[in-house]
């Protein structure tokens, strides 16, 4: 019970927090989740090279680089 959203949750369901404060709550950490791990991984790896904005149709070519 320690993903992202379940104390939240939690709270909304305790009346600790609004339905609304909840979901801003739950945006808000998954935001700065996402900030922490792309700076983890462009950090720790050289390995991987990140692609931005990619089209569905330019997948394909960039998977056989």
């Amino acid at each position: 019970m320690s993903g992202l959203g379940y104390r939240e949750i939690g709270e909304y369901l305790r009346g600790e927090a609004t339905l609304s404060e909840a979901v801003a709550n739950i945006k808000r950490d998954t935001r700065d989740f996402v900030r922490r791990q792309y700076a983890w991984f462009r950090l720790r790896d050289e390995r991987i090279h990140w692609f931005e904005n990619v089209q569905v149709g330019e997948i394909e070519r960039l998977l056989v680089l």
